[in-house]
């Protein structure tokens, strides 16, 4: 056994070792020390650097290191904003693999970064400050600007965000609407970081949903020291529109609505070049089987299979909406007119609040509305249950929408019956009121039976009218809803069957 001993000395004494065994133990030594000490000194300084830098509580889980492939993993990272229980952040996995090379040169090259997981809660509060916010302290107004450090060169070859989630909830609303984009990819292709920023565009590319509807986006991003733009191309489908009903009670007081909602968006951000800053938005809009239901009646007032939405753009610099057309198919509209007032009157304004609020800075144009086929249904209460006046339309237009008009051109022609009426005139809003020049041709006479019930009770009508007469629509109207004026001419006219 002695002798086995001083043998295993002297092959293995310092003296002794050749150049490859000392580079075994070396790697042996790496290996060691990076499996063993490094980790838990990544971990505290990861941990340490990130609790200087926010106000939220950091906790960090394992850290996976592997100095001979240069990869490194941080697992289940989060920040708890103080006073809550769940994380406002959350990182399942970020995994680095760094080209070691790179470091000599004083470079950092990332060959992949990958993050999985990401859990985003952003909670906009009841006073409009955003949660998020909070992760990081205030900047004290005391102090002095300073000129920012140049960035660290920089590269990455891939970057990729998979199955992450980031949930929006907003308190300023009533019932507290709440939005989740699920991110099931999102990568780009080659980053490269300068010391100024980026040296060229980088492009992104989104696979997701947004309340569980598809969305997809394609964006090229730049960012410089000196500027900064964003091109972007985004299409949803299918989104509920029940999701946005807290949003559009601001302007419309609805009783209940459905549909769905999809959207082709070119999204454009810029600033601090040469060329004038925008910061636009324009597409399209479509929605299918739209049901809006009335206060006032708690029906259906409006149904649309199909509708579109060309948006000339948004400015959100400007804060101007210009909507280049309106095109509604097949829509159906009922309008009820009681003692209390008519239905649609009481869908088209504000809803009431407590407290007034100031007029919105926000200026909207709406050049035209087109609608075709469908029909437009109207009953007053004091008719009997069986009368109602149904118009097929073919087409009607109106123009000049906008939150600076009053008065709104139309033209329609529509079918009445087995005849037809063509007219134009203007409309009005709020309050909804109408006026217009209208040439019925071949209309048959028992359309307007519940006009004139009251002036020929019980009597039967038979024949052709056409003429041209003015009408006048105020619902508001203490004398009645409708007043007409004008020259009508009859065929085969039959009263109770006397010519």
């Amino acid at each position: 056994m002695r002798k086995i001993l001083l043998r295993f000395k002297r092959q293995f004494s310092p003296r002794s070792l050749l150049w490859w065994q000392w580079l075994v133990l070396f790697v042996i030594g790496v290996w060691t020390l990076g499996r063993t000490w490094l980790p838990g000194f990544i971990r505290q300084q990861v941990v340490t650097n990130l609790t200087a830098i926010t106000t939220a509580q950091v906790t960090l889980g394992d850290v996976d290191l592997n100095l001979l492939r240069g990869r490194l993993a941080l697992q289940r990272l989060s920040f708890t904003l103080a006073g809550e229980e769940r994380p406002v952040l959350a990182i399942h996995d970020l995994a680095i693999n760094i080209r070691l090379r790179s470091l000599f040169w004083r470079a950092i090259d990332i060959e992949d970064l990958t993050l999985t997981g990401i859990q985003v809660a952003a909670v906009q509060e009841p006073n409009g400050q955003l949660n998020l916010m909070r992760l990081f302290p205030p900047v004290p107004p005391e102090q002095p600007q300073t000129e920012p450090a140049d960035l660290p060169t920089l590269t990455i070859g891939e970057f990729e965000v998979v199955d992450s989630t980031i949930t929006y909830q907003d308190r300023t609303r009533q019932g507290e609407p709440r939005f989740e984009v699920a991110i099931t990819d999102l990568t780009t292709d080659k980053i490269d970081l300068q010391p100024r920023g980026l040296a060229a565009p980088v492009a992104v590319q989104l696979k997701g949903a947004l309340n569980q509807s598809p969305l997809q986006g394609k964006a090229e991003i730049l960012w410089q020291r000196e500027q900064t733009a964003v091109d972007a191309n985004i299409g949803l489908q299918q989104l509920a529109l029940t999701a946005l009903e807290p949003y559009l009670r601001d302007a419309l007081a609805f009783q209940k609505l459905n549909g769905h909602l999809g959207a082709q968006l070119h999204y454009r951000y810029q600033t601090g070049s040469k060329a004038s800053s925008a910061h636009v938005l324009a597409g399209t809009v479509t929605l299918e089987n739209l049901q809006v239901a009335d206060p006032l009646s708690r029906q259906t007032a409006l149904t649309l299979p199909k509708g579109k939405i060309d948006i000339e753009t948004v400015d959100l610099t400007q804060q101007v909406i210009r909507v280049t057309s309106v095109e509604l198919q097949n829509l159906k509209v009922f309008a009820l007119q009681t003692p209390t007032g008519m239905n649609l009157a009481s869908l088209v304004q504000p809803a009431k609040q407590e407290h007034a609020s100031p007029a919105s800075p926000w200026k909207f144009i709406l050049k035209t509305v087109k609608w075709a086929g469908g029909e437009l249904q109207y009953r007053d209460s004091t008719w009997p249950e069986t009368e109602t006046l149904v118009l097929s339309p073919q087409e009607l237009e109106l123009h000049n929408l906008g939150s600076e008009a009053t008065e709104h051109p139309f033209r329609i022609r529509t079918r009445l019956g087995d005849g037809t009426i063509a007219g134009d005139g203007t409309l009005q809003l709020a309050p909804l009121t109408m006026q217009g020049q209208f040439q019925p041709a071949g209309v048959d006479v028992a359309v307007f039976r519940p006009f004139l019930v009251a002036l020929l009770p019980g009597k039967s009508l038979q024949g052709k009218v056409s003429g041209s007469v003015r009408v006048a629509l105020n619902p508001q109207s203490t004398e009645g809803g409708i007043r007409f004026d004008g020259a009508l001419e009859t065929t085969q006219f039959l009263l109770d069957g006397v010519p």
